[in-house]
């Protein structure tokens, strides 16, 4: 998963961000608190917090109310794995 670092026509070369802060659209209602993992919904273009048939991220370091637009994600290039409390 990666995040253009400047917009791009369709096809066109760009730098893509795999790791690291970005701010990216989240479903507008869902809250997210910070260390939450975070997924990619593909069909909508915004993360949430659904792991079924979507792809792990990385995880949120700044919390983001319901309702809100967007979320800061710390994007990590390998899906991390739970732990049990």
């Amino acid at each position: 998963f990666g995040v253009p670092e400047a917009d791009a026509a369709s096809g066109a070369l760009c730098s893509l961000r795999v790791m690291g802060k970005v701010t990216l659209a989240k479903t507008s209602a869902l809250a997210i608190d910070i260390g939450d993992a975070v997924y990619w919904d593909d069909t909508n273009k915004v993360v949430n917090k659904t792991s079924s048939a979507q792809r792990e991220i990385g995880w949120a370091i700044s919390t983001a109310a319901n309702p809100s637009s967007t979320v800061e994600v710390y994007l990590v290039p390998t899906v991390r794995t739970s732990v049990a409390a």
